[in-house]
């Protein structure tokens, strides 16, 4: 019953014009974001005007070239140990120690300080980014569908850049 709900509520959003970024989980590798909703729903494809996004490591974007210590730029970047891949993941983006809101005082790093953001890392802190380039793309398309955001991004999404991501870009 929950997940009708869930499934008609992002339905019921796209209807109503509504882009759905969704972030694909965090079960790592053999989690199946097909299995998770609303990112399940990104599985119908740019119709579907719904996202799944999964999170890439940049941390590891970077290598040791040899002596003396030069960093090299490696031609993909490798996912983030705990994001959840498959079929229904649309894209992938950067999830690792992003810089967000904490959400609650007990969820920063150091509570007295009196900032209210922490780094953190998963599928939640890599949809953002996505969500963005959606927002961006529909500031100067204002009357755009889901379908039109969602191929707009994934024909602006880089395949291959993420190793063995396989149908996320």
């Amino acid at each position: 019953a929950e997940a009708d709900a869930v499934r008609a509520a992002v339905r019921a959003l796209v209807a109503t014009n509504v882009t759905v970024i969704a972030a694909a989980g965090n079960g790592g590798p053999a989690d199946d974001a097909c299995g998770r909703l609303p990112a399940a729903l990104a599985g119908g494809g740019p119709s579907s005007g719904v996202l799944a996004v999964a999170a890439a490591d940049l941390e590891d974007k970077f290598e040791v070239d040899g002596p003396p210590r030069r960093r090299a730029r490696r031609r993909s970047t490798p996912p983030y140990a705990f994001s959840s891949t498959g079929r229904c993941v649309s894209v992938w983006a950067p999830g690792v120690d992003v810089l967000g809101a904490c959400g609650a005082a007990g969820r920063c790093a150091d509570p007295g300080s009196g900032r209210a953001y922490t780094f953190a890392s998963g599928s939640s802190m890599a949809a953002p980014h996505v969500a963005g380039a959606a927002a961006l793309f529909l500031g100067a398309n204002p009357g755009a569908t889901p379908a039109e955001v969602v191929a707009w991004v994934l024909g602006r999404a880089s395949g291959g850049a993420v190793e063995g991501a396989g149908r996320g870009r």
